[in-house]
């Protein structure tokens, strides 16, 4: 595994802040304070979460053009309505935010390697290859997946935004590579305070794993 995110440090998978300061901690490490954005990334292998989504693709068409010495970039795509992952893909890089670089740099386009996945999913939905390919050599996660219904039941929002946070952070302790891992999310929630409502984190009555585990729970 990531001899920075060592199994015998049970704090990483109960505690996601830990674990993000720590990444952020080790990406600067990394990166000089004299290095140029563009330089660090070159020869990155990324992944990418939600990369359909506005946010997510807006993410892989600035890093494409930005920064074209990046290597890689995986972009997990679920299937939707019908329509396969890798054509979900093709449609997202036919859109117009894509112009530029399909007329200028049309072979940057290559660099998008899709890999089929469903976020809800245990293991993100991967395949096993897939996964071993992201162990072996990611070096940034974006993790930008969500969903973005403000009508989700607390059972459909914790499916769709705790649990796969959960499953890629897991994914990244065992990534031998990794550099970085940034979690693009809504800042604050908290629904069930009355009253004024400062923008600063509660202290929930319940952690996380409490919650994931009653929303899998089938007899709730």
């Amino acid at each position: 595994g990531n001899p920075r995110m060592s199994p015998d440090t049970p704090e990483l998978c109960r505690n996601f802040s830990s674990f993000i300061r720590l990444q952020w901690f080790e990406a600067e490490t990394v990166m000089k304070p004299e290095m140029r954005i563009r330089d660090y990334y070159a020869g990155k292998h990324i992944l990418v979460s939600g990369a359909t989504g506005l946010m997510g693709k807006a993410l892989v068409e600035k890093l494409l053009r930005s920064c074209p010495g990046v290597s890689k970039i995986y972009v997990i795509v679920r299937p939707k309505k019908g329509v396969a992952p890798e054509e979900r893909w093709k449609k997202t890089m036919d859109g117009p935010l894509f112009t530029y670089l399909r007329e200028t740099h049309p072979e940057s386009l290559e660099k998008c390697q899709v890999l089929p996945g469903e976020s809800s999913a245990d293991n993100f939905g991967l395949s096993k290859e897939h996964i071993q390919m992201i162990e072996e050599n990611v070096n940034i996660i974006y993790h930008v997946a969500a969903s973005i219904s403000f009508e989700d039941d607390l059972v459909a929002a914790i499916k769709f935004n705790l649990k796969p946070t959960h499953t890629l952070l897991e994914l990244a302790r065992r990534t031998k590579k990794l550099e970085c891992f940034v979690h693009v999310s809504t800042a604050f929630s908290n629904m069930n305070r009355k009253g004024l409502v400062e923008e600063k984190v509660y202290k929930s009555h319940l952690g996380w794993r409490e919650l994931l585990d009653l929303a899998e729970d089938p007899n709730n």
